[in-house]
């Protein structure tokens, strides 16, 4: 009966072990960074360049399942060359496309000026999924938090 009571509870401790090892393959906070810097990187055409990060919180999803990581975070980028920021009302401020020019595709369209090495504080989510071959960045979203 003892010897039965040992392997029940020895089964048990080890599917708790695996179950909490399968927890932390989750992505970390430096592959979220690295992540986010190459968004960054090429987006901007290496024109603009994140210089701090912190994640702040994070949330695991199972929606019909498929698995979900969503993480949010805050930061600093730094623009490399001077230019200006295209913001149309009603669409998505891209932070990180530097314009040389003023061209206003129409008049829903305002400037923010940009000057070398200016930086900005940003914030914003990305969201994973998980794939065969582990946790993949499947959307996610940068925002300034002040214009100045």
């Amino acid at each position: 009966m003892k010897k039965n009571n040992a392997i029940i509870l020895l089964t048990m401790i080890l599917l708790s072990f695996i179950g909490l090892t399968s927890c932390k393959n989750l992505p970390s906070a430096s592959k979220n960074e690295k992540d986010l810097r190459s968004k960054i990187e090429k987006v901007s055409e290496n024109k603009v360049e994140l210089i701090q990060f912190e994640k702040m919180n994070a949330l695991e999803e199972n929606v019909f399942g498929v698995k979900y990581y969503t993480i949010s975070y805050k930061g600093k980028i730094k623009y490399k060359e001077d230019g200006f920021l295209r913001i149309t009302i009603g669409e998505d401020i891209n932070i990180l496309k530097i314009f040389k020019d003023k061209y206003k595709p129409n008049w829903l369209t305002v400037f923010h000026n940009i000057k070398q090495d200016e930086e900005k504080k940003i914030f914003g989510k990305m969201i994973y999924t998980k794939t065969e071959n582990g946790w993949e960045v499947f959307n996610g979203d940068i925002s300034i938090t002040e214009y100045k």
